[in-house]
């Protein structure tokens, strides 16, 4: 049964995205919390991708902090499967 394969991904998948979204402001701060949003998650086997949507200026900032947002969402969640983020 799919079902019984796919619930357990998109269950934990919906939790992470879930958790990050409530901790966005502790993720990347009080400045770019106001000027960017958590957009996506696509979690595929082997790692996951955080689609972020922000401004023009934000998105070239937050390009620089990328490394330092992977390892906060890591050690807040104790996941090892995020890898990339993508800003938008």
């Amino acid at each position: 049964d799919v079902s019984k394969i796919s619930k357990p991904f998109f269950n934990r998948q919906g939790f992470v995205k879930s958790y990050i979204i409530d901790n966005w402001k502790e993720i990347v701060g009080e400045e770019y919390y106001k000027t960017s949003i958590p957009e996506k998650l696509r979690i595929q086997k082997g790692g996951g991708v955080l689609i972020i949507a922000a401004d023009g200026a934000t998105s070239t900032e937050m390009e620089y902090m990328k490394i330092e947002i992977i390892k906060k969402i890591k050690i807040i969640m104790g996941i090892g499967q995020l890898i990339e983020l993508d800003l938008e």
